[in-house]
C-alpha cells in the first residue's frame, strides 16, 4: 500500500505545473466573459440643404450586440447613432438597408442582429407644399 508522502511527492514538479498550467486556463476561460446586449440605437439622415425629411420609418434600429461587457458599456456610453447622408434626390422614395458597417464597433464587440433591416424615408424640396 502507497503511503500519502510519496503519493503527493512522487513526480511533485510535474504536479506543480500540472496546477499552474490548470489555473492558467481557469483564469483564461473565467476572464472571457462574454454577454449578449441588445439597444435601441437611433438612425439620423441628413439631406441636401434644399431639401426636408418628410417621412422616417423607423427613426431607430433594434440592435443585438455580444462580446466584453466593458466594451459594450463603453460603446454605449458613446451614444451610437446609425448615419446616413442622402446626395441622390431624383427618387423621393428610398429603402436603405441598415447595415453593420454604420454602427463603428470596437473590436472584441461583435453584431449579433439589426432589426429591422431596413429604412424607408421620403424626402421632398422644402419649398414644396404636401
Amino acid at each position: 500500500m502507497l503511503n500519502l508522502k510519496s503519493i503527493l511527492f512522487e513526480n511533485f514538479t510535474y504536479k506543480i505545473l500540472a496546477l499552474f498550467i490548470a489555473i492558467i486556463l481557469w483564469l483564461f476561460i473565467i476572464g472571457r466573459d462574454d454577454m449578449q446586449e441588445s439597444a435601441q440605437i437611433p438612425i439620423d439622415i441628413k439631406v441636401p440643404q434644399n431639401y426636408v425629411l418628410k417621412r422616417m420609418d423607423p427613426d431607430q434600429a433594434d440592435v443585438v450586440f455580444r462580446g466584453n461587457p466593458k466594451l459594450i458599456r463603453r460603446y454605449l456610453r458613446s451614444k451610437p447613432r446609425i448615419q446616413y447622408v442622402i446626395y441622390n434626390t431624383k427618387n423621393p422614395f428610398l429603402r436603405l438597408e441598415i447595415r453593420e458597417d454604420k454602427l463603428d464597433l470596437p473590436f472584441g464587440v461583435n453584431l449579433i442582429s439589426i432589426q429591422p433591416r431596413y429604412l424607408n424615408i421620403e424626402i421632398r424640396e422644402a419649398d414644396e407644399n404636401g
